[in-house]
């Protein structure tokens, strides 16, 4: 199925590109920093919709955290806390750069990371994660008087106090990787207001030893290419009406599913832009449920991902009670609640839910 985002404006626009020959106007120089048409107007429309200075389009959100930290002077042996709960880039990038991911435990509601469960110590920054769409707690993490690098790969539209997701630290990220409110396949962006962070971030991307080599910094291949802006600034133009559908889609799956005592629908504490629908399931045998649910074509993943510090790779023995519960026995995330998908739609997974909770527990 053609993605439901993708119109005929931008099949035509992408088309044009194609036949031009341009696909990327990236140059390892000082002039060719900039990239090509789409990169700048991609770059300029994230500028104006989130109200930010300064915007750096990137091939992926995870070039866009190992740059940020770059960019703030993290490196070797420097602390920063990273939720454990979240795709492994969120917390790797901190290795990447030689640092010591310092993980911290989550909310119960939100699933986002909560400062108030941190041990105190020397930290020279954090990495909240903004998760399924649903921001973190910026009034208590901003107490810490650290540098914020906010993920919001996952909450690309969503708000906190009415300000966006990704505007809410020293720099935030956005992916638009496939799965993503915006996508293009592969991609991301960096948003900051701070110009020393931007200068550097815009070389880093374009191997900034030749491209600023006045910076005297290692730099990367992190550019987007112009099919890829092109198709992310189109869908930009669309954020309102995405956001909203997918909005309405779940709290119509919220308001049938709150009366049933065994699930706990996700709780909006703040403006929630829904990757994804994230619930508790407080019964026993969520995996039973879950395989229940499988059988009835409807898929929700039990457990969400395994908590990060669960991974070889970061030699870690911590255990974090509200994560560890998460995982192990309550949660439950889909990504079906989403254009094209109607209210039509979800009446019948609702009925599937019923459906399978009844043989798990007759009585219903």
């Amino acid at each position: 199925m053609k993605h439901p985002y993708i119109n005929d404006k931008t099949i035509k626009e992408v088309s044009e590109i194609l036949r031009s020959g341009d696909l990327s106007l990236f140059r390892g120089t000082p002039d060719g920093q900039g990239g090509g048409y789409w990169v700048q107007k991609l770059e300029e429309i994230i500028k104006d919709t989130f109200g930010v200075k300064y915007a750096v389009a990137m091939n992926s959100a995870t070039a866009c955290l190992h740059t940020s930290l770059l960019a703030l002077g993290i490196g070797k042996d420097d602390k920063v806390v990273v939720s454990p709960y979240s795709f492994v880039s969120s917390a790797s990038c901190v290795l990447m750069v030689g640092a010591t991911p310092v993980f911290c435990d989550i909310e119960d509601e939100t699933f986002c990371i909560d400062v108030d469960k941190l041990e105190p110590s020397d930290y020279k920054a954090i990495i909240p994660v903004d998760l399924c769409g649903h921001p973190a707690d910026y009034d208590k993490i901003r107490k810490l008087n650290i540098p914020i690098i906010e993920d919001s790969a996952q909450a690309i539209g969503g708000k906190y106090k009415d300000k966006y997701c990704g505007t809410l630290g020293d720099c935030g990220i956005f992916s638009f990787n496939q799965s993503k409110q915006v996508s293009c396949g592969e991609g991301g962006a960096l948003l900051t207001d701070n110009e020393d962070i931007y200068r550097k971030a815009r070389a880093i991307r374009n191997h900034g030893e030749v491209s600023n080599p006045d910076l005297k910094m290692v730099g990367y291949n992190y550019r987007l290419n112009e099919i890829e802006a092109c198709i992310v600034y189109n869908q930009i133009l669309d954020l309102d009406f995405n956001i909203e559908r997918r909005r309405e889609l779940c709290h119509y799956m919220t308001r049938q599913l709150r009366d049933i005592e065994i699930i706990e629908p996700p709780i909006e504490k703040e403006y929630h832009s829904y990757y994804t629908y994230f619930m508790k399931y407080k019964g026993k045998d969520r995996d039973d449920f879950q395989k229940e649910m499988l059988n009835k074509g409807i898929y929700f993943g039990s457990g969400y991902v395994t908590p990060l510090y669960r991974y070889p790779i970061f030699q870690s023995e911590i255990r974090l009670p509200v994560v560890e519960r998460m995982w192990s026995s309550e949660a439950m995330v889909t990504d079906l609640f989403r254009y094209p998908m109607t209210i039509k739609d979800c009446e019948q997974v609702v009925e599937k839910v019923k459906d399978a909770l009844s043989v798990r527990m007759p009585s219903m």
